[in-house]
This record gives structure tokens, sequence and C-alpha cells, in this order.
């Protein structure tokens, strides 16, 4: 595995609806790729902690939801050096709250996603995401 940061980041369906949140605008002169934008959610893993208790916490602080995690689907390091897996989600319940570095959060169709997207945050995701949401 790479040296770096580790983060996780979960696909949370349900029924036909995939999960995504708006990141709260961070201070000005501070980049990064989702900032103020639409995203698959997700985060960092603190000291210890495994991919899917990590994914788990972080979907609770960002969509107030419990999840069942279904599945591993790819992983994938990224420019800055971070390790990042990918999981497929159900989540129990439809109710969300944006919480934690969230602004919004919302549901949408799952043959919506790639256009919902900015092509540049879309371009960054391992290309078995996008195949991921451009099957039916």
């Amino acid at each position: 595995m790479a040296q770096g940061k580790r983060s996780v980041i979960g696909i949370v369906r349900y029924d036909d609806l995939v999960l995504v949140g708006k990141k709260k605008s961070l201070e000005e002169g501070i980049s990064n790729i989702s900032n103020g934008r639409w995203h698959i959610p997700g985060g960092g893993l603190n000291c210890r902690e495994s991919y899917e208790s990590a994914l788990a916490r972080e979907i609770m602080e960002e969509a107030g939801i419990e999840i069942e995690i279904d599945r591993y689907l790819v992983s994938h390091t990224t420019p800055k050096n971070t390790y990042v897996r990918w999981y497929e989600c159900t989540a129990k319940t439809c109710d969300i709250k944006a919480g934690s570095d969230l602004s919004d959060v919302l549901w949408v169709p799952k043959d919506s996603i790639i256009n919902f997207f900015d092509k540049e945050l879309v371009s960054s995701w391992p290309r078995r995401i996008a195949r991921y949401f451009e099957q039916n």
C-alpha cells in the first residue's frame, strides 16, 4: 500500500438512488477538488481505524444515516499520494441530513450521476467507478 494518507469513499444506494454531498466552501486559497462542489461522500481514516469502520463513521457524520457495506469496488492512489478505497453500500434509511463538512446532501438517480457531477471530478475517479455509473 502507498505511503501517505488513507481515505474511503462510499457509493451509498437507496433503491435506484445514490447519496451525494456538497462540501462546504473552505477558506479562500485552500485548493481541494471537491471544495464547494458535489461529490460522493467519504473521508480519511483515523489512526488504526479500518476502512469499513471509517466509511460507516464518515457517512454517519456527513449524512446522519447508517449503512451496510455490500462490497469493495476498487482502489487507487491520488496525485497527492492518498490511497483511496471505494465501496458500494446500502443505506438503512432514506432520511438524510447534512453534517460534518457538508452543506447539503441529496439522493440522485444512479443513471444521472455522471452528468450530475463536474467533469473534472468525474475524470479523477478510477475508470471502474465511471463504468459503474454508466451501467443500468
